[in-house]
């Protein structure tokens, strides 16, 4: 995914993390956010197959799920775009760390739509360095 549409999907993102806290306080807000993004997850197999159009979708439910090691140039990367080769890449210099109750999804991902998660990737990687989205999740 270019930079352009990477940066087109974290808009949506930014816009679909936003729809949780309206007319809501924070912490519900905060509590209907988890509850999606944790249903999300489980259902990740059944819905992959839209992560290729849609992975604002996946990006929802892998958000605070990886960290990044953001002192690595491969994972900066993500902020310009995202790639299976820099997906590969990042694996093998073992630069972000998945949370253990993501790591079936991911594992999924990665064997049947690696193309999507290398954007979901990049679509988390920027909304790790984004307060506005850090401080809801």
């Amino acid at each position: 995914m270019n930079k352009e549409k990477l940066s087109e999907h974290f808009k949506e993102l930014k816009e679909q993390i936003q729809s949780f806290f309206n007319r809501k306080t924070l912490d519900a807000g905060k509590e209907a956010l988890k509850e999606h993004r944790n249903q999300v997850l489980r259902e990740i197999r059944s819905h992959g197959h839209i992560l290729d159009e849609h992975p604002v979708y996946g990006a929802v439910a892998f958000l605070g799920k990886f960290q990044f090691d953001t002192g690595c140039p491969k994972v900066k990367a993500l902020a310009k775009g995202s790639s299976v080769q820099l997906l590969e890449e990042i694996r093998a210099k073992k630069t972000v760390r998945v949370e253990e109750g993501a790591s079936e999804a991911w594992k999924y991902l990665l064997a049947h739509k690696p193309e999507a998660l290398s954007s979901v990737l990049a679509l988390c990687y920027l909304a790790s360095r984004n307060r506005s989205i850090t401080s809801r999740i």
